[in-house]
């Protein structure tokens, strides 16, 4: 029985931002934060016509497995969902650079106070190695008081949720537990919610049209070989042992800059100076 992960891109997108299913996109938001949250909306709903676009346009050798849903709450809260399955470097500066982002479209727009900003990334490893909880919360805390500092709405200026996917441990309660082992074996279990009931028959592949199997078979496909790639290109560097080796080859992949400053660990100067040299 042929069987997609819910992490793929176009079911992610698909069961969290299609119209009529934002109940499911606000459970697993408040199942993974523990906040109370009133009209949750997704800011770019899942059209196919638009993905078939997107599509279109992608490089197997560009493509980045990371999935971004944005979303806003009645609350006045932005929530970014981002989808990172592999450890790369930069890992945290990215979640700050789309916070960041966001918060910089809050400050354009006007909004008094500037719109809280919660980030929620899917992982399939344990960022902190001392610490392989299934869930961490990360926020802006004062360190001599040990208490997080908050708005004038008592709502936390930024927060950031991390959700492993690859840990054994199960000491979160059940509605979460029930939610990441959806995420990693794309299966349900009796206790499941009707949210994730229902989210399991939105990326049944046998409940998707012709079109969308072939899309997300054709994303499937994208994702293993653009890691397939990378990891090449990191072993062709080893065995010359050089960082410019390692540059030079996703130089010669096309790969753009940002993407080989993540899993380099170069400044974008340094890439720039390699380059300078082809």
């Amino acid at each position: 029985m042929r069987k997609i992960l819910p992490t793929n891109d176009l079911m992610f997108k698909k069961m969290m931002t299609s119209e009529g299913k934002e109940y499911i996109l606000q459970n697993f938001i408040q199942v993974v934060t523990g906040m109370k949250l009133s009209n949750v909306k997704p800011t770019n709903p899942y059209q196919i016509q638009k993905y078939r676009e997107n599509l279109a346009g992608v490089n197997l050798e560009m493509y980045q497995t990371i999935v971004d849903i944005a979303a806003t709450t009645e609350e006045g809260i932005d929530i970014i969902i981002e989808m990172q399955l592999y450890k790369h470097r930069g890992f945290f500066e990215r979640i700050r650079y789309y916070m960041a982002s966001t918060y910089m479209e809050s400050y354009s727009a006007g909004h008094q106070p500037y719109k809280p900003v919660v980030s929620i990334v899917v992982t399939d490893f344990s960022v902190f190695k001392e610490d392989p909880e299934p869930r961490v919360e990360i926020g802006l805390v004062n360190l001599e008081k040990n208490r997080e500092v908050l708005n004038e709405k008592d709502q936390p200026f930024e927060r950031v949720y991390l959700v492993n996917l690859a840990t054994t441990l199960s000491n979160q309660d059940d509605a979460f537990n029930e939610w990441r082992n959806f995420l990693k074996n794309g299966t349900i279990t009796a206790k499941a919610s009707k949210e994730i009931q229902d989210a399991y028959a939105v990326v049944d592949f046998y409940n998707l049209d012709s079109e969308e199997m072939k899309m997300a078979e054709q994303m499937e496909k994208y994702e293993e070989v653009y890691w397939k790639t990378i990891e090449y290109a990191k072993e062709t560097a080893r065995e010359a042992g050089l960082k410019e080796g390692q540059v030079l080859a996703f130089l010669k992949m096309n790969l753009p800059i940002p993407e080989i400053m993540k899993h380099t660990g170069l400044s974008e100067e340094e890439i720039q100076k390699i380059k300078n040299t082809l």
